[in-house]
């Protein structure tokens, strides 16, 4: 697992929240999207784990995964925005998330939407898809 390639994936998505506090600069708010990341990698995993069984090699599984992964960023379905908002609750504190759910939100499906081979690895391998 490359640890340095996930706080660049925390950092691009931290990037993309409009007026961010200090804090979001910190090593614990790069922890946290990270864990918010995995976590969403793993629930995809989740739902389509009959699929992901089908698949033999790494390359397929992670063809399908970013596919995916793709697809649930851009169509910002119920569903997706729950799962986002209900790991964002965990993390932030309530005037946080008041402050920059929606924000958070909307960068990490953002970044889904641009996410690349290489990250979409880098994931599956530190969440052990």
């Amino acid at each position: 697992m490359d640890n340095e390639k996930l706080k660049n994936l925390a950092q691009k998505v931290l990037s993309l929240v409009p007026n961010p506090p200090a804090t979001f600069g910190s090593v614990m708010a790069i922890l946290m999207i990270i864990s918010i990341i995995l976590t969403l990698i793993r629930v995809v995993q989740e739902c389509r784990q009959s699929k992901l069984k089908l698949f033999r090699n790494k390359e397929e599984k992670c063809s399908f995964m970013m596919t995916e992964i793709k697809t649930f960023s851009l169509e910002r379905s119920w569903f997706t925005r729950r799962t986002i908002k209900k790991l964002l609750k965990k993390e932030l504190s309530p005037l946080e998330y008041q402050e920059y759910g929606v924000f958070l939100m909307n960068a990490i499906l953002e970044c889904g939407v641009n996410l690349s081979t290489e990250e979409t690895l880098i994931l599956m391998e530190a969440a052990h898809v």
